[in-house]
């Protein structure tokens, strides 16, 4: 049915298939990179979004986190050692400054009181009779000094004893809440050994950071809001205390709060998200912060003028979630490009397609 192909009519066959199949795709590529090289040459400008700067209102904003910590604290421990023979408080009681907690056994420093009271009686007795005779020279100064330095010693020894007896005492040192206690009557204890917890909680404080560039931004009396992990519930707090150090290993700038819990429905301890307000503007410029463009110098943006992109080189201040403010560099009235950033270089030509 076929007949055998000699050499010149493989050669033809190569040709027709190549006419058929190849050729085609090879015009089509051309005319692609012909279109390609005419659109370069010709310069069609690509479709942006610019943004016309004008003044708006801007606050300025810090966001970061703290801790909760009661406006007092201090755990109960003894400063003597001995047997406790008294325990005057329950777990979770509020009471008053000065009220009696727990009490160390005082037996023998009573007795010793008792005896050296019993003795100041005998020498306040003897330094008066000594008085007596020295005003009618019937004694010498000598013997009556001697008669007072031995009162005024048994004096101070008494002093002495009841100071070391109120060491075996605890005593609330503010009004507060005692928290659990880590002791029971009859045990033995000493300076190291804790007893419970003790919180001042009709405040809170709230000790939190900024950046350190803040730092002239900030003072006491400052407002702040902060909410508790889990809750929406918004409480609003002031700054009362700026540390005046900056912290060289963070360097973070430490401030502490303050705010009233008459109820004690703030917890201590507790991790809390901070809102700090600042600077408020009402004629800052503000671009997108994808407007921006980090360089080697700083910052930049692109402007639109005549058709063409133009790059500027800015001085940035506060950034909030999605603005950034513009302190130099631009000036109000200027149209700032907004998309398509990565490809913009300078002197391309544009067309704005919307206008913000």
């Amino acid at each position: 049915m076929f007949k055998k192909l000699t050499g010149t009519g493989i050669i033809l066959l190569i040709v027709v298939l190549i006419a058929v199949f190849i050729l085609p795709k090879l015009l089509k590529e051309t005319e692609v990179e012909g279109k390609s090289e005419t659109s370069g040459r010709s310069g069609n400008p690509m479709e942006v979004r610019g943004l016309i700067l004008k003044p708006q209102q801007f606050q300025e904003k810090i966001n970061t986190t703290g801790s909760l910590q009661a406006f007092e604290e201090v755990e109960l421990r003894i400063e003597t050692s001995g047997r406790i023979t008294g325990i005057y408080f329950s777990e979770g009681d509020y009471v008053n400054e000065g009220k009696l907690l727990l009490k160390v056994n005082d037996a023998e420093l009573q007795a010793q009181l008792k005896k050296a009271e019993l003795r100041k009686q005998i020498l306040a007795d003897k330094e008066y009779r000594q008085r007596m005779l020295l005003s009618k020279n019937a004694t010498s100064q000598e013997v009556y000094d001697a008669a007072l330095n031995e009162l005024n010693g048994v004096d101070a020894d008494i002093e002495l004893l009841k100071a070391q007896i109120n060491k075996t005492e605890i005593r609330a040192p503010f009004n507060g809440i005692v928290g659990l206690r880590y002791v029971s009557v009859g045990a033995f204890i000493n300076s190291s050994t804790k007893i419970a917890l003790f919180q001042r909680l009709d405040q809170i404080k709230i000790d939190f950071s900024i950046p350190e560039r803040y730092f002239g931004s900030v003072k006491s009396g400052s407002s702040i809001t902060f909410s508790l992990q889990g809750s929406e519930k918004k409480y609003q707090a002031r700054i009362y205390a700026v540390q005046p150090k900056v912290d060289v290993e963070t360097r973070t700038l430490q401030l502490r709060g303050v705010i009233s819990n008459p109820r004690r429905e703030i917890p201590t301890g507790a991790f809390v998200k901070i809102e700090l307000e600042l600077n408020k503007s009402s004629n800052a410029l503000l671009v997108p912060s994808i407007a921006v463009v980090p360089d080697i110098t700083g910052h930049k943006i692109f402007l639109y003028k005549s058709g063409k992109v133009f790059p500027v080189t800015i001085d940035i201040g506060a950034r909030n979630e999605s603005n950034v403010q513009i302190l130099a560099g631009a000036k109000i009235g200027d149209t700032v490009i907004v998309s398509g950033i990565v490809n913009m270089r300078p002197n391309a030509p544009v067309t704005i397609s919307t206008i913000e």
